[in-house]
């Protein structure tokens, strides 16, 4: 339970991010709620990443598996969304899925 409330925390905070730099470079589209990712390309993503999940050594080395994979993955595609929105984006696109990656990493929600 513990590792699970970590891990909200620290997908919480990876997600928001935070930078002191100026406003995006001119040319360089900003990331907006519209460029999110569908959840079926969330669960697609997801589903990629539940073998390396299930491999590892820990569920603690699988939220933090999770929790960078998660990041990097819509550092590159657009805003992320809040865990809360991960569970219901998860639960109603693909709840197997989902599932297999909360058991994975110990977790019972993205929101710990």
């Amino acid at each position: 339970m513990l590792r699970s409330r970590w891990f909200a925390l620290g997908l919480a905070v990876l997600m928001t991010g935070c930078s002191d730099a100026g406003p995006p470079e001119a040319g360089i589209p900003s990331p907006s709620a519209s460029a999110r990712p569908s959840a079926a390309e969330l669960c697609a993503y997801l589903e990629s990443r539940l073998p390396r999940l299930q491999e590892l050594d820990s569920k603690a080395s699988a939220q933090g598996n999770l929790t960078g994979g998660l990041y990097g993955w819509y550092e590159q595609r657009g805003a992320a969304p809040d865990p809360a929105e991960l569970d219901r984006l998860t639960r109603s696109a693909c709840p197997g899925v989902r599932d297999q990656v909360l058991e994975a990493t110990g977790m019972s929600s993205f929101t710990g």
